[in-house]
């Protein structure tokens, strides 16, 4: 599942890559893989009893790395 998640995830984000809402030197295959990680973390986050608004805080952080 994981690979296939990182696969599905990095063609997206090719795509978005030609059509300029990424940034021409983004690596979407390391993306992918950052936001799988992100991902995989909340669902342990989640399954131990975080709140929403920390889960909410995670991706607030997450979105900090996004390329501009």
């Amino acid at each position: 599942m994981r690979v296939s998640l990182d696969l599905d995830f990095t063609a997206c984000l090719d795509r978005h890559q030609v059509t300029v809402d990424l940034p021409a030197d983004t690596n979407a295959a390391d993306l992918a893989r950052y936001v799988a990680t992100v991902i995989h973390g909340m669902t342990v986050q989640a399954a131990t009893d975080a709140s929403r608004a920390e889960l909410r805080r995670i991706i607030q952080t997450a979105m900090q790395a996004w390329p501009d």
